[in-house]
């Protein structure tokens, strides 16, 4: 067997590497590798009309089995060869977009040469650099999060409501039409209290968001199709802060990938400034995700990381300074990442 077409993670064992090295789907393992220098991570299987998210780790009696593969052990596609009577069917299945109808991901072919050339022509084969987390991408991700306590604040503040006879009072009072400060009802200073309060609370909370920004963002990421992590790190960029939106650019802490991403978190270049978080974050996550209203089909992955039915869903604990979400990837057949940003941690001197 080629070494060379297997992920230096790959998750396959001896007996489905001999599967594969003796099985109908090597020779298109051996192109995918050859023409986009793809290598396979894992076995996995889907039905034959290979529509929507129907790719499975554990075998089916419907499902045929096919290969994930990919670069630096994320994945990028996933290949296939079944019989249909006498004939081989090839299949390819893309994390992006590149048809118009029908399954837009998917493509298949009796020919093996006439499904590579669909898939070149049609530039079916996503870049890794497109999959990857982008700075802006996740600078919005975390101003957003951020940004929505304060907003969220400023909604209460902008919302207090004052009952017309004590509105008139202090008109009247503003205008100097009484000739001394009037007796203020109870109420209407308990409404100035609290305005007062949440004044406070807003400018330091402003404050205070770009304190904690001083020090890097971790951003850490988790691939379930490979079951393998990923980091990106960015920090403050303040000659391009626009109002309360913080810019950020790519961290010098950030260490570009080398390889296959690893299978252990804490093999992850910068794990020892964050790692002392993590243990914690897990055992605050179940409560974060009940009171977010979880339900049987969220999930936590690798301890860490929310599955959510939207992709919206965002999980922001304040005071570990963690937000929790899955991105709107290319994966239109299934969500498989999933991302944390650490940040506010104090750097050792």
């Amino acid at each position: 067997m080629n070494q060379e077409l297997l992920s230096q993670e790959h998750m396959l064992s001896q007996q489905e590497v001999s599967e594969l090295e003796t099985g109908i789907c090597h020779t298109l393992v051996e192109e995918m590798h050859g023409t986009y220098g793809l290598q396979v991570i894992r076995k996995a299987y889907q039905n034959r009309s290979a529509w929507g998210n129907d790719i499975e780790i554990e075998s089916d009696r419907k499902a045929v089995p096919t290969y994930i593969m990919g670069k630096s052990n994320i994945p990028l596609c996933v290949v296939g060869v079944f019989k249909d009577g006498d004939r081989n069917v090839h299949t390819f299945k893309s994390i992006k977009n590149f048809k118009e109808r029908g399954d837009t991901c998917f493509t298949q072919s009796f020919r093996m040469s006439a499904l590579m050339k669909n898939i070149s022509k049609r530039n079916a084969v996503e870049s890794l650099v497109n999959v990857m987390p982008k700075v802006d991408e996740l600078a919005q991700k975390v101003n957003d999060v951020t940004n929505s306590e304060i907003n969220d604040l400023t909604n209460e503040y902008n919302n207090i409501n004052i009952q017309g006879g004590d509105y008139h009072e202090l008109l009247k009072y503003a205008s100097d039409s009484v000739d001394k400060p009037m007796n203020i009802a109870k109420d209407v200073m308990s409404q100035l209290e609290k305005l007062n309060e949440l004044d406070n609370d807003i400018q330091a909370r402003k404050k205070n968001k770009a304190t904690v920004f001083n020090n890097p963002v971790y951003i850490i990421g988790y691939n379930s199709l490979s079951e393998s992590y990923y980091e990106t790190v960015i920090e403050r960029n303040p000659t391009e802060d626009r109002d309360n939106r913080l810019a950020f650019k790519l961290s010098n802490l950030h260490s570009p990938n080398v390889g296959d991403y690893p299978v252990n978190i804490s093999d992850l270049p910068n794990y020892d400034k964050y790692g002392s978080i993590l243990p914690m974050w897990a055992t605050r996550l179940p409560e974060i995700m009940a009171k977010k209203g979880a339900t049987e089909s969220d999930n936590i992955q690798q301890k860490y990381f929310a599955k959510n039915r939207y992709n919206s869903e965002v999980l922001y604990d304040s005071k570990l300074s963690v937000i929790s979400w899955t991105p709107n990837n290319a994966y239109n057949w299934g969500q498989y990442d999933h991302l944390l940003a650490v940040f506010n941690i104090e750097e050792v001197k």
